[in-house]
């Protein structure tokens, strides 16, 4: 019943939303702020990137309290340590986010979804080349499994 009320009142609300609670109602309230908050902020086809960092702000936030619960708070500023942390921000933050948006521009979200599907099989790839990591069936059985994955999409494209 406490549900189905809350439900009620997020429905009837009309744009407004105040979210409180505990537990699973708590949690799904908030995603669904959280949702609504980045659906207003891009309904008026604004800026992409703001849409991007809304979203990462979000993940973030989801990711605080095991972080609090689990994590240590001892960081040992290097200088490896510095440049890993800002080649994490201008690489994989900044400049995969603008390759990721001209790739759905030239050939569309369906497509480039698609290429996520990589995303492990080039980390497997990296971590062998760079950092000297063994390959083991397990990540072959990942790759055949991708590879499966990427195969069972473009085949569903091509019989639509």
């Amino acid at each position: 019943e406490k549900f189905a009320a809350a439900c009620e009142l997020l429905l009837n609300r009309k744009g407004r939303i105040v979210v409180t609670g505990m537990g699973k109602s708590g949690h799904i309230g908030g995603k669904i702020a959280a949702t609504l908050t980045v659906k207003s902020a891009s309904s008026d086809g604004g800026n992409l990137l703001m849409i991007v960092g809304l979203q990462m702000i979000v993940g973030a936030l989801a990711l605080l309290p095991p972080a609090l619960m689990f994590e240590t708070f001892a960081v040992e500023w290097s200088t490896p340590f510095v440049i890993a942390f800002v080649y994490t921000i201008l690489m994989p933050g900044l400049a995969a986010t603008l390759i990721w948006f001209l790739l759905v521009g030239r050939i569309g979200p369906t497509r480039a979804a698609t290429y996520h599907f990589l995303n492990p099989v080039f980390g497997v790839a990296i971590a062998f080349v760079l950092l000297s990591e063994t390959l083991s069936w397990t990540d072959a059985l990942g790759v055949a499994i991708i590879a499966g994955g990427i195969l069972a999409v473009q085949r569903s494209r091509i019989k639509s």
